[in-house]
């Protein structure tokens, strides 16, 4: 971890403009990355590592948040920068206090995806450009179909590629085992 940390940190410096980095901070984190919260005078940042082919992942995240950022319809946290050192890659995103969901929020979340997709101005799900990237996918014994494909979108591992319904729920279906 020290050689990310570095890398990270210079990152932090040069790139965002921080004069200070203050702690580090091990997060909560899902099944593809280690994540960390960095303190810095100017707040806190959400960093995302992984091995270093990953690199090509996190560019489509930053990509994808910029897009859903540039719709205006989802609060979505700002990617500061992506780069690699010390034998990984690592993403840099604004840090967003998050909270429970209630059923409010997440009818608000499905009207706001709702919102987005009819400001994509398009008939078909997705982006113009792939955000899938092959990597083993670890099933979870027991787990469903639909919520194993929310997984691996919520992740950026999606197969979104200006796809079909259709072919989202086969990708889902074949990724899923069932």
């Amino acid at each position: 971890m020290n050689n990310v940390n570095n890398a990270v940190t210079q990152a932090l410096i040069e790139e965002i403009g921080c004069k200070e980095v203050k702690n580090l901070t091990g997060t909560p984190h899902g099944i593809l990355n280690q994540c960390y919260t960095y303190g810095t005078d100017k707040g806190k940042f959400f960093v995302k590592v992984n091995e270093r082919h990953a690199l090509a992942m996190y560019e489509a995240e930053a990509k994808g948040l910029r897009s859903i950022k540039d719709t205006a319809t989802l609060r979505v946290p700002i990617p500061y920068y992506y780069g690699e050192g010390g034998g990984h890659s690592f993403l840099i995103l604004e840090y967003l206090e998050l909270t429970h969901h209630t059923a409010s929020s997440q009818s608000q979340l499905g009207a706001q995806l709702a919102q987005m997709h009819l400001a994509k101005g398009t008939k078909k799900f997705g982006y113009e450009w792939t955000i899938l990237l092959e990597r083993p996918h670890r099933r979870i014994p027991g787990q469903r179909i639909g919520s194993t494909f929310l997984s691996i979108s919520a992740s950026s591992f999606s197969c979104y590629s200006r796809k079909s319904a259709t072919e989202i729920a086969k990708f889902a279906k074949r990724e899923s085992g069932f």
